[in-house]
């Protein structure tokens, strides 16, 4: 059973040309060092057609289609190497990219004191006024999305597949950009990506607390 780790992406929509996205070019534009670009060009999931693209790196993954680019880790030390290689790119190298929308995705996977995350999902659903059937509740999962004046939140809350202890969070932060003419999306990283990762945090620590209350009632 392969382990699930916390991940950290961005995600950017616009129009993208993935026979470009290969780990030579990355080295070229020094965005990878040699022996980064050659593990990535080594590696059996590595591979660049031109409707899609993905790159493994030991720590980091590209993954490019014509109208969608994403950058992905597990490492949390690579999460300052995400923005930086996302503003270059795009910023730099590539300014003429039309972007019209980018997302910040942060997934959590938490141990609990629950003995069983699914049936406490359950039972938060069928308890809540929404009129659903209790009898014979087992698991729940639910997704609440809220939206501001520049952006729009996501959280999902679900049981892991594979623990019952183990409770999964996930947070996507997305942007509308609509300016006239170009814009620097390391900007926009820069005042919101921080923000965005510190909100993810504290709302799954608090989706733990409320488990493991309830574990104890």
């Amino acid at each position: 059973m392969t382990e699930q780790k916390d991940t950290y992406a961005i995600v950017l929509l616009g129009g993208m040309n993935p026979r470009i996205h290969h780990p030579s070019w990355y080295r070229f534009v020094n965005l990878f060092d040699e022996e980064e670009a050659d593990l990535a060009i080594k590696a059996p999931s590595t591979f660049i057609t031109p409707i899609l693209s993905q790159i493994e790196t030991p720590k980091v993954t590209i993954v490019c289609q014509d109208n969608r680019w994403e950058i992905r880790t597990s490492d949390p030390d690579q999460v300052q190497r995400l923005q930086d290689i996302t503003s270059k790119l795009f910023d730099d190298i590539l300014p003429h990219t039309p972007i019209m929308a980018g997302g910040f995705n942060f997934t959590y996977r938490k141990a609990t004191k629950a003995t069983d995350v699914a049936g406490y999902l359950a039972s938060v659903l069928v308890n809540a006024p929404l009129g659903l059937k209790a009898d014979h509740a087992m698991s729940g999962e639910f997704t609440l999305r809220r939206s501001f004046d520049e952006h729009t939140v996501l959280v999902s809350v679900r049981p892991a597949p594979d623990d019952k202890q183990t409770v999964l969070c996930f947070h996507n932060f997305e942007y509308q950009f609509q300016y006239e003419g170009p814009f620097k999306l390391g900007d926009v990283i820069a005042q919101r990506y921080g923000l965005d990762k510190s909100e993810s945090e504290e709302q799954t620590t608090l989706i733990v607390e409320a488990i493991d209350r309830w574990s104890r009632e």
